[in-house]
């Protein structure tokens, strides 16, 4: 399974979201805690911007995103990538 960002990340009082879809088969919407966000970026020296997601960012929580959704129920519609499931 491959997911793509379908919508642009949002700030949310939580951290950011966005939906992502699967070629061919259902949306979900994907919420990244800002402290995930954080310990990715502060040790690699990345810059976080909402607007601007670094790319190593973003590649790091589809794949979160895509073991949570295939470990989910078949109906499951959201995730929510967290500190640990996002940097191990």
């Amino acid at each position: 399974m491959a997911l793509t960002k379908k919508t642009e990340p949002h700030k949310t009082d939580a951290g950011i979201s966005f939906d992502t879809y699967e070629s061919g088969k259902k949306v979900v919407h994907v919420e990244v805690t800002e402290e995930a966000i954080e310990d990715f970026c502060d040790p690699l020296g990345l810059k976080f911007d909402v607007d601007s997601l670094p790319a190593p960012l973003l590649e790091a929580i589809l794949l979160a995103a895509e073991k949570l959704i295939d470990k989910s129920p078949a109906d499951m519609t959201s995730v929510r990538v967290d500190t640990k499931t996002l940097n191990g």
